[in-house]
């Protein structure tokens, strides 16, 4: 359901809030996926960060204090493919 920026200008109200709820939906069920190997409420906010790197194709540098999984969050970065997008350290 992809739309360019001109497709999405001539939308009317009620194509537009269509479109973004299939969006909400499909970053709701992306979310559900990334939570299966990273989970815990420290996290919530690094898969929100993430996932805007990810559509906006930019880096994330990842600092937290040990033992929160940031290691093991940007290893599932890789694995997806989003390779160079992720790196971690500890504070």
């Amino acid at each position: 359901m992809r739309k360019t920026k001109s497709q999405v200008e001539k939308m009317s109200d009620a194509e537009l809030t269509e479109f973004l709820s299939y969006g909400r939906q499909q970053m709701g069920l992306i979310k559900n996926e990334i939570r299966k190997v990273v989970f815990g409420e420290e996290m919530e906010h690094l898969i929100d960060v993430l996932l805007v790197a990810l559509l906006t194709n930019s880096h994330v540098l990842v600092r937290a204090d040990i033992g929160l999984g940031k290691t093991l969050t940007c290893n599932v970065v890789h694995w997806a493919g989003w390779h160079e997008k992720c790196s971690s350290g500890p504070i």
